[in-house]
């Protein structure tokens, strides 16, 4: 979306949309193309003053939905 200054603080802010294909097996021999889940999604991405990185995400399928906040910093 577009970067910014507020209180002298240097904030990038862009938006992430994304979308996700699984699956999960108990036993390698199990392994098959069938019965695979899809989410869709979108994040938000708020970098602080190059370093510090706010992530928020929601992601949705037809069984649940969920909201992810996740607080780090680059290398």
């Amino acid at each position: 979306m577009g970067s910014f200054s507020l209180w002298d603080q240097f904030l990038q802010l862009s938006i992430v949309p994304f979308y996700d294909v699984g699956r999960v097996w108990d036993k390698l021999r199990d392994v098959n193309a069938l019965g695979y889940k899809h989410a869709r999604g979108v994040g938000l991405r708020l970098v602080w003053d190059q370093a510090t990185v706010i992530l928020l995400d929601y992601a949705y399928s037809k069984e649940d939905q969920l909201f992810y906040l996740d607080m780090g910093h680059t290398f």
